[in-house]
């Protein structure tokens, strides 16, 4: 009996074969796959209601707003700089083309993106209360358009850190630790939050 991984490779195959030449490109998993990807990127993206939630419930009151904003905002900017500048740092393929590029891994780019704006939401939290809006607007842009792009092109990107055996599971490293050095880097640039009362 095959193994699940030979049975893979075997209905890639026939399922390659079966298809027109110019759509053969676009066929480099199996569909299950990509219907979980896409099902992952949709529910971490569904995680930034609840990550303005906690935010806003550790400030004050009068930034709860503020800190909604940030959380939708980090969605807009982020697709937007990922999707013109970070996608093409990771991996060197760019989604942007005036022609459609069949071999574009679309359900990739969306967990990828997803991801970015998820370590630029963590950076939210630690910051809110401390910056102006858009003070942190162009921060969001810089983290989900360089820094993390850049870190995932070392871990993920066939980048030096992954020539050197490193692994990475679903983002534990690169995700949680680029948002926790941009918080702890903005952190100590900022200082404490205005207002906030001394510790007993």
């Amino acid at each position: 009996m095959a193994s699940p991984i030979d049975r893979d490779a075997m209905w890639l195959e026939s399922a390659t074969l079966l298809l027109d030449e110019t759509c053969r490109a676009a066929r480099v998993r199996h569909r299950a796959d990509t219907v979980f990807l896409v099902m992952m990127g949709g529910r971490i993206m569904s995680m930034q209601s609840g990550f303005g939630m906690v935010e806003s419930a550790f400030t004050r009151p009068m930034n709860s707003a503020n800190v909604m904003m940030k959380n939708v905002y980090d969605m807009f900017i982020g697709m937007l700089a990922f999707y013109f500048i970070g996608y093409q740092i990771c991996y060197g393929v760019s989604p942007v083309s005036w022609e459609e590029d069949p071999s574009m891994d679309w359900a990739d780019w969306f967990v990828q993106f997803t991801y970015c704006t998820t370590a630029a939401t963590i950076t939210s939290g630690a910051l809110a209360g401390r910056v102006a809006f858009l003070a942190y607007l162009v921060l969001s842009f810089v983290i989900t358009g360089f820094i993390y792009p850049v870190v995932v092109q070392w871990v993920w990107g066939d980048g030096w850190l992954s020539q050197m055996g490193y692994v990475d599971f679903a983002g534990g490293t690169v995700v949680h630790l680029v948002g926790a050095v941009c918080s702890l880097v903005g952190i100590c640039v900022c200082g404490p939050r205005v207002q906030l009362k001394q510790p007993f």
